[in-house]
Protein backbone atom coordinates (compact mmCIF):
# COMPACT_ATOMS: atom_id res chain seq x y z
CA UNK A 1 0.00 0.00 0.00
CA UNK A 2 1.46 3.37 -1.22
CA UNK A 3 1.56 6.28 1.72
CA UNK A 4 0.96 9.84 0.81
CA UNK A 5 3.63 11.75 1.52
CA UNK A 6 3.46 14.78 3.82
CA UNK A 7 5.28 17.50 1.80
CA UNK A 8 2.95 16.32 -0.73
CA UNK A 9 0.16 17.35 1.80
CA UNK A 10 0.97 20.76 2.87
CA UNK A 11 2.24 21.65 -0.59
CA UNK A 12 -0.96 20.82 -2.17
CA UNK A 13 -2.74 22.63 0.80
CA UNK A 14 -0.42 25.81 0.50
CA UNK A 15 -1.24 25.72 -3.40
CA UNK A 16 -5.01 25.37 -2.35
CA UNK A 17 -4.76 28.17 -0.12
CA UNK A 18 -3.27 30.55 -2.52
CA UNK A 19 -5.82 29.16 -5.66
CA UNK A 20 -8.43 30.12 -3.08
CA UNK A 21 -9.81 26.31 -3.29
CA UNK A 22 -12.45 25.27 -0.91
CA UNK A 23 -11.35 21.31 -0.74
CA UNK A 24 -8.16 18.52 -1.93
CA UNK A 25 -8.48 15.77 -2.95
CA UNK A 26 -5.03 13.57 -3.34
CA UNK A 27 -4.68 9.86 -4.26
CA UNK A 28 -1.40 7.83 -4.42
CA UNK A 29 -2.20 4.12 -5.22
CA UNK A 30 -4.60 2.88 -2.72
CA UNK A 31 -4.10 5.97 -0.03
CA UNK A 32 -6.84 8.27 -0.34
CA UNK A 33 -6.43 12.28 1.56
CA UNK A 34 -9.42 14.65 1.63
CA UNK A 35 -9.19 18.09 3.30
CA UNK A 36 -11.91 21.06 3.48
CA UNK A 37 -10.57 24.60 3.61
CA UNK A 38 -12.00 26.54 5.73
CA UNK A 39 -11.41 30.55 5.70
CA UNK A 40 -10.86 31.85 8.99
CA UNK A 41 -12.79 35.20 9.63
CA UNK A 42 -10.27 37.90 11.00
CA UNK A 43 -11.20 38.83 14.74
CA UNK A 44 -12.53 42.44 15.14
CA UNK A 45 -10.92 44.45 17.54
CA UNK A 46 -12.73 46.65 19.63
CA UNK A 47 -12.56 50.28 18.81
CA UNK A 48 -9.72 52.28 21.24
CA UNK A 49 -12.21 54.49 23.83
CA UNK A 50 -11.08 57.90 22.15
CA UNK A 51 -10.15 60.57 24.50
CA UNK A 52 -11.10 63.99 23.20
CA UNK A 53 -8.12 65.78 24.72
CA UNK A 54 -5.61 63.45 22.72
CA UNK A 55 -6.23 63.99 19.23
CA UNK A 56 -7.71 67.15 17.91
CA UNK A 57 -8.76 68.26 14.37
CA UNK A 58 -5.62 69.82 13.75
CA UNK A 59 -3.45 66.80 14.64
CA UNK A 60 -2.15 65.03 12.50
CA UNK A 61 -2.47 60.86 13.21
CA UNK A 62 0.39 58.90 11.62
CA UNK A 63 0.27 56.65 9.38
CA UNK A 64 -0.44 53.07 9.96
CA UNK A 65 1.77 49.79 8.89
CA UNK A 66 0.95 46.87 7.10
CA UNK A 67 2.67 43.61 6.57
CA UNK A 68 2.71 41.93 3.18
CA UNK A 69 2.96 38.24 4.14
CA UNK A 70 4.70 35.43 2.76
CA UNK A 71 1.54 32.65 0.80
CA UNK A 72 4.04 29.95 0.94
CA UNK A 73 6.99 28.32 2.58
CA UNK A 74 9.77 28.62 0.25
CA UNK A 75 12.81 30.27 -0.87
CA UNK A 76 12.31 34.58 -1.14
CA UNK A 77 13.56 35.57 -4.21
CA UNK A 78 13.18 39.23 -4.78
CA UNK A 79 10.99 40.94 -7.46
CA UNK A 80 12.36 41.47 -11.26
CA UNK A 81 12.35 44.94 -9.98
CA UNK A 82 13.83 45.13 -6.89
CA UNK A 83 11.98 47.15 -4.08
CA UNK A 84 13.42 49.90 -1.72
CA UNK A 85 11.98 50.91 1.41
CA UNK A 86 10.41 54.48 -0.11
CA UNK A 87 8.79 52.24 -3.26
CA UNK A 88 5.47 53.09 -3.38
CA UNK A 89 3.21 49.90 -4.56
CA UNK A 90 -0.42 49.28 -5.29
CA UNK A 91 -2.69 46.43 -4.47
CA UNK A 92 -1.91 43.26 -6.55
CA UNK A 93 1.91 44.49 -7.16
CA UNK A 94 4.20 41.71 -7.25
CA UNK A 95 6.70 42.50 -4.88
CA UNK A 96 8.65 38.97 -4.48
CA UNK A 97 8.55 35.17 -5.56
CA UNK A 98 8.84 32.11 -3.26
CA UNK A 99 10.13 29.33 -4.82
CA UNK A 100 9.70 25.20 -3.36
CA UNK A 101 9.52 22.40 -4.67
CA UNK A 102 9.98 23.58 -7.95
CA UNK A 103 7.47 25.47 -8.22
CA UNK A 104 7.33 29.76 -7.95
CA UNK A 105 4.90 31.52 -5.99
CA UNK A 106 4.15 35.30 -6.71
CA UNK A 107 4.08 37.55 -3.46
CA UNK A 108 1.31 39.97 -4.27
CA UNK A 109 0.85 43.10 -2.28
CA UNK A 110 -2.52 42.94 -0.54
CA UNK A 111 -2.50 47.01 0.11
CA UNK A 112 -1.47 49.79 -1.75
CA UNK A 113 1.07 52.27 0.18
CA UNK A 114 5.00 53.14 0.72
CA UNK A 115 7.26 50.62 1.53
CA UNK A 116 8.83 51.19 5.27
CA UNK A 117 10.86 48.06 5.77
CA UNK A 118 12.03 44.92 3.49
CA UNK A 119 11.79 42.33 6.26
CA UNK A 120 13.62 39.08 4.29
CA UNK A 121 16.41 39.33 1.81
CA UNK A 122 17.24 37.45 -1.65
CA UNK A 123 17.71 33.93 -0.62
CA UNK A 124 16.49 33.90 2.89
CA UNK A 125 13.74 30.91 3.85
CA UNK A 126 10.46 32.19 4.48
CA UNK A 127 7.45 30.39 6.47
CA UNK A 128 3.99 30.55 5.28
CA UNK A 129 2.46 33.80 6.71
CA UNK A 130 5.79 35.30 7.21
CA UNK A 131 5.99 39.00 6.60
CA UNK A 132 8.43 39.84 4.20
CA UNK A 133 7.88 43.80 4.12
CA UNK A 134 5.91 46.51 6.04
CA UNK A 135 3.76 49.18 4.42
CA UNK A 136 2.65 52.67 5.14
CA UNK A 137 -0.93 53.26 4.40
Amino acid sequence: MAAIDFDLVRHALDIAVQSQMNEVELEVGDAKFSAVIHKKAAPKAAPAPVNETSVSSEQEVAPSSKPIKAPSVGIFRTAKVPLIAGATVEKGDVVGTIFALGISSDIQSNIAGTISDILVEDGDPVEYGQPVMEVLI
